[in-house]
């Protein structure tokens, strides 16, 4: 049995105090105001208790540069309990996108690669039935599925 465990620290830049919100299970379970700055060593990183020891195990541990709003960490739970990768609508509001597509045809040959000028983001989806070979990078994830 596992325990999906998230924290967020924010911080405006320079300012103090700053907030830490620690979620359970996509649940936010508390939070504090804090007056920790802003970290920025190279130092190595530990995760313990308060006496140095911690007896636990860590799976998919993941650290990022940016805070998470209570949605996006509900969805992360959620995600992770269907081994998939969704988009939280907050990501995409008054974002700019541009998409990168390099088309490969049946004998795998490469076209020219191809950079949009502007990229919708819809919530609806159009598509063409049929076949699809689609290259990803950059931690891209794509799922489908037919009704």
């Amino acid at each position: 049995n596992w325990t999906h465990v998230a924290g967020v620290y924010q911080l405006q830049k320079g300012e103090v105090p700053g907030y830490l919100k620690v979620f359970v299970n996509g649940t936010l379970t508390g939070n504090l105001t804090t007056t920790i700055t802003e970290v920025n060593n190279t130092n190595d990183l530990f995760i313990r208790d308060w006496s140095g020891n911690l007896n636990a195990t860590f799976d998919n541990l993941k650290m990022y540069n940016r805070s998470f709003s209570n949605e996006q960490i509900k969805q992360l739970y959620e995600d992770s309990l269907l081994n998939q990768s969704t988009i939280v609508w907050q990501d995409t509001q008054a974002a700019n996108y541009t998409c990168e597509i390099t088309p490969i045809d049946y004998t795998a040959s490469e076209g020219a690669t191809n950079i949009s000028n502007v990229l919708s983001i819809i919530d609806y989806c159009i598509y063409t039935s049929g076949d699809w070979n689609v290259a990803l990078k950059d931690f891209c994830v794509i799922t489908s599925s037919e009704d």
